[in-house]
């Protein structure tokens, strides 16, 4: 019977944010003014009334202290960066927001996909992503967009592989997996396990996960893999896995 060998991506956590690549422009640009239902002009008291008021459309300034939940997540969500991301970062995403505003759960904040927020970061819909580590392909993607790309690392985070909980291979150097999938071990009886060979998954090639196996390989090819082990989720995935001819 076959065994099978994938990896998967415990949790994405680097921000990433664009600004134009115009010669002294130094500013992330703002995709969406739209301004609050209820906005109006504001005064602010310690200013002389000759003053001209501030612009309409500005959300009003918000007292922290004293203002309710529902108020602090409507003053983040009109002032907050319109951020996107893979959704593995959707909770650090919710949790920084709730941090910030002092509440104890931000529920409304929506992330598309690794491939797609990327996406949205360099048509400028979006202020900023919380992703992993671009690729190679996407700097160039960004290039020829005209957009710059600063990358912040922000946090560690596990690169997992996963096999069936039967197999009796209970670990692998980091060699031995990089030997894995360049397609130089092919059976478990290399590394210590059954006579039988070993089936790779991987991910598609505009995942973050995939974005990790390759910075994983370093300079070691990563073979080629049939779309069939290739499943476009991490879902899907760990689904093929489980249902692959059901063998340990």
């Amino acid at each position: 019977m076959k065994k099978i060998l994938s990896f998967c991506l415990a949790a994405a956590l680097l921000v990433s944010c664009t600004r134009s690549a115009a010669p002294g422009d130094t500013t992330a640009p703002r995709s969406d003014t739209r301004p609050p239902a209820d906005a109006t002009s504001v005064q602010p008291e310690t200013e002389p009334v000759t003053q001209p008021p501030v612009t309409t459309g500005t959300p009003e300034p918000l007292n922290f202290s004293e203002a309710s939940a529902e108020e602090l997540e409507k003053f983040l969500r009109e002032t907050f960066p319109e951020t996107d991301g893979s959704t593995s970062t959707l909770p650090l995403d919710k949790a920084l927001r709730a941090a910030i505003g002092g509440i104890a759960e931000y529920a409304t904040v929506i992330h598309s996909s690794t491939h797609a927020s990327f996406g949205h970061l360099i048509n400028k819909s979006k202020d900023l992503i919380f992703s992993v580590p671009v690729s190679p392909e996407q700097e160039e993607q960004a290039k020829n967009a005209g957009v710059t790309i600063e990358q912040y690392a922000i946090s560690k985070e596990a690169f997992v592989f996963v096999l069936n909980a039967e197999n009796p291979v209970s670990a692998l150097t980091q060699q031995e997996l990089r030997d894995i999938y360049s397609g130089k071990i092919t059976n478990w009886k290399e590394v210590g396990g059954d006579d039988a060979p070993i089936t790779a998954f991987q991910r598609n090639e505009d995942s973050g996960s995939q974005n990790y196996i390759k910075t994983f390989m370093g300079d070691t090819p990563l073979m080629d893999a049939p779309s069939a082990m290739r499943p476009t989720s991490m879902a899907g995935l760990m689904d093929a896995i489980a249902l692959y001819d059901n063998a340990k």
